[in-house]
Formats: C-alpha cells, structure tokens, sequence
C-alpha cells in the first residue's frame, strides 16, 4: 500500500539524484541505480511502519550502499562514525 508522504519523500530523493547523478555515483559507487531506489524505497516504507522518520539516516544509507556493493558490513558502525555533517557536506575524520 502507498503512502502519499513516502512517494513524496522518494520522489524528491530520485529527483535529487537525477539532477546530480555525480553525487549518485559518488555514494553508491558501481550499485546499480534501480536497485539502489529500490533499496531506498523499502527503508522508507519500514521507517514508516516502526513510526519512525521517513527520512534515512546516514547508518540506512550506509547499509544499503554496502548491501548493494557486497562489502563486509562488520565495519560500517565505523564508516558512520568517521564522517561528521556539515553545511558543505561530509568530512571524513580518518
């Protein structure tokens, strides 16, 4: 079943990363773009049945950049916790 706030959420998202597919292929390295999406789409829908922000986290994306690329996720609690937001985007603190 959809849920109009998600679509809305996963439509910005796509949009997003259609209009800045540098950025697309900087975060999701050799994935392929659908199943990236695809990936994108049922975090948001399982955000929404545990009542939680439709909007993923660093530690989802990161997960599912992982899953999508194959690579060992024992170290990704790492991976998160290296990068800090900030207004000019992420800096990694390696």
């Amino acid at each position: 079943m959809k849920n109009l706030d998600c679509e809305i959420y996963l439509n910005n998202f796509i949009q997003f990363f259609r209009n800045n597919p540098d950025d697309l292929t900087n975060l999701i390295g050799k994935a392929d773009t659908d199943d990236f999406f695809e990936e994108v789409k049922k975090q948001v829908y399982e955000n929404l049945q545990k009542g939680e922000e439709l909007e993923l986290t660093q530690k989802q994306l990161v997960n599912i950049v992982v899953k999508l690329n194959k690579v060992d996720g024992r170290n990704v609690e790492k991976i998160v916790e290296t990068f800090i937001e900030t207004p000019y985007g992420l800096i990694g603190l390696n």
